[in-house]
């Protein structure tokens, strides 16, 4: 694909599709808001296009002419195609060396959990999120469930967003191979999870704990795993069937939640 077959060009900073982006990228009220979010670089963009929710596509010619088959992928599923300049990439992008290519995307219509519990398969395996705060470590579970075959990602409400440009990134397009649940409150989720007659296992440190090589998750379970720095409240936890703890036989004292995810998640996965 080359340049002159791209339909629109913008040359303006100020054109309004520019602060548009510009916009979506910075505010989570605003992609609420329009129901759009927008993706930057080749891989992102094509994992987008194979998920059909592209609208306008947005490269540079640099970016044409090096990712000219995959843009051509692109461009073959959405409404617009345009060209814009090297400084208006910059303006749009969110990290220092942009790739020169961008999408604006209908959000995911699988993602509102709106305290429905009819989504969830009674026999399925899920990540169930609450509190955390760090995007990148909520994009490396999302990745590392996708990677695993788990059935759902659940997030309590308060969690960052799963459209903001650092979370997207590090799900290196995991976000759209598989359910990502924006949940409701965190007692909301636990319950609607407990009516399905899923079986909840809390990712926590206590007395109580077992552990998590000692477990057996059949199928119909939930790992819920808790805030970085304070981890799951009491709350929660007694709201949950079991308690879990990954053992540790040197001498750090904890893992980070996306490393600790990632061994919870591959134990949930490995009966099947």
């Amino acid at each position: 694909m080359t340049a002159e077959m791209f339909t629109e060009k913008i040359t303006s900073r100020d054109n309004p599709l520019v602060r548009q982006l510009r916009l979506l990228c910075d505010s989570r009220a605003e992609r609420y808001e329009q129901k759009a979010f927008v993706t930057e670089g080749i891989k992102l963009c094509s994992e987008a296009a194979a998920a059909g929710i592209v609208k306008i596509l947005l490269a540079t010619e640099t970016a044409v002419g090096k990712y000219s088959d995959e843009i051509a992928a692109i461009a073959a599923v959405c409404d617009r195609k345009i060209i814009v300049s090297e400084s208006i990439a910059a303006k749009i992008s969110d990290v220092k060396s942009p790739q020169g290519v961008f999408c604006l995307c209908d959000m995911l219509d699988n993602r509102n959990f709106a305290d429905k519990i009819n989504y969830i398969d009674p026999k399925g395996k899920y990540i169930l999120l609450c509190s955390l705060q760090d995007p990148g470590n909520i994009g490396t579970i999302i990745r590392c469930c996708d990677a695993f075959g788990v059935t759902a990602v659940v997030l309590t409400r308060d969690c960052p967003d799963i459209y903001s440009p650092k979370l997207l990134r590090s799900t290196m397009g995991s976000l759209f191979h598989l359910p990502v649940i924006i949940g409701g409150e965190r007692e909301r989720v636990i319950q609607n999870f407990t009516d399905a007659g899923i079986k909840l296992y809390a990712a926590a440190l206590s007395e109580n704990s077992i552990p998590l090589g000692k477990v057996c998750f059949e199928k119909g379970s939930a790992v819920v795993i808790g805030n970085e720095g304070k981890g799951l409240p009491q709350t929660i936890i007694e709201m949950c069937d079991e308690t879990v703890k990954i053992e540790m036989y040197g001498r750090a004292e904890s893992l980070n939640a996306a490393s600790a995810a990632s061994i919870l998640t591959y134990r949930l996965m490995e009966e099947r």
